[in-house]
């Protein structure tokens, strides 16, 4: 069930003869990633570049090996700065990384432009696709761009199945170009007592996710992917459309994934967080600045959410006018010279 799972995800990203395994998530998909990158470069110590929207785990994969994490700041519309992760690559840089669906903007990383760093400099590539890796491939149009193995200097792929795949927790993939990088990943170590020390970090590794995104996989097929991910993004439409016509809210960049958010420069947003979770609502947050887009609130948003947008929005509405409300109060009562 792995391998055709494997087989069938390299398919979608590019190259059906890719190897790899399930992981727990984008956590241990990332570190295993990086892990192949250093043993590679054959260095006790290095750096890693990658854009300040990646996965925020990659911090932990870089302490957890010894890794000096270069986070690279992205420009004002939450986008790489392609030639600002150029100059931040060293000598000991052991790997670069890009995401293929970042949160809480829901964009994809230029992969491509990226990626001819990568081959320029002969450095690993890995992309962390755990929200858009299993979306992006059944998405229609031009405007999701390549972001797996169809760029060339993509050496790693990793997403997440109990995301978009529809799965269960944990279920985690990733794949690899070359055999070699996936037998480096498997801890081919000959002890005493076993042949190898198994497949990505942890030891007992549950069965029950590859069996149900087997069974997903083989179930909704190609078509029923495509219908979901269709639905997923006219759920995501619909509720950035109602974020802009909330007056005092805004939205810092259009998604190109099934992940929206909300945000302002004028309302507190952290009155916002504490209304709406009074009001009994669940998001994520992304705390950014006070008064910057990047202080923000966000959602993935799957088919079952469908009849929550609406109520959602209603309430968004009603605290950003409270706050609104309050700040004019302010505004009013300020004693003036």
């Amino acid at each position: 069930m792995e391998d055709d799972l494997i087989s069938m995800m390299g398919s979608l990203w590019g190259d059906e003869d890719a190897t790899g395994f399930m992981t727990t998530g984008g956590t241990e998909s990332n570190i295993v990633a990086l892990y192949v990158a250093k043993t590679l470069a054959g260095k006790k110590r290095g750096s890693v570049v990658y854009p300040s929207t990646a996965h925020a785990y990659f911090l932990k994969g870089c302490l957890l090996l010894d890794l000096e994490p270069i986070s690279v700041p992205v420009k004002s519309d939450f986008t790489p700065d392609v030639e600002g992760m150029r100059r931040a690559v060293r000598n000991d840089t052991v790997a670069i990384a890009a995401t293929c669906g970042t949160n809480p903007w829901g964009n994809i990383d230029p992969i491509r432009e990226i990626g001819k760093i990568s081959e320029e400099l002969s450095i690993y590539y890995h992309v962390e696709a755990a929200y858009g890796g299993l979306l992006c491939p059944f998405l229609r149009g031009d405007a999701v761009p390549d972001f797996g193995f169809q760029v060339p200097g993509v050496s790693s792929v990793s997403a997440d199945p109990h995301k978009t795949g529809f799965s269960i927790y944990p279920g985690g993939a990733i794949a690899f170009r070359e055999k070699e990088h996936t037998r480096i990943a498997s801890w081919k170590i000959r002890t005493e007592s076993y042949d190898d020390l198994g497949l990505g970090i942890i030891g007992t590794r549950p069965g029950f996710p590859i069996a149900v995104t087997w069974a997903l996989f083989n179930y909704l097929g190609r078509d029923g992917y495509a219908q979901l991910a269709e639905k997923c993004m006219q759920i995501t439409w619909r509720f950035m459309d109602g974020v802009r016509r909330i007056p005092g809210m805004e939205v810092a960049y259009h998604p190109m994934i099934n992940i929206g958010h909300a945000t302002s420069t004028v309302v507190d947003m952290d009155e916002i967080r504490r209304e709406l979770r009074r009001r009994g609502w669940y998001f994520c947050d992304h705390r950014g600045e006070n008064s910057t887009l990047g202080d923000s609130i966000w959602l993935c948003m799957y088919p079952y959410q469908e009849r929550m947008v609406e109520p959602f929005l209603e309430d968004l509405e009603s605290v950003a006018a409270s706050n609104n409300k309050k700040r004019e109060r302010r505004a009013h009562d300020r004693p003036t010279d």
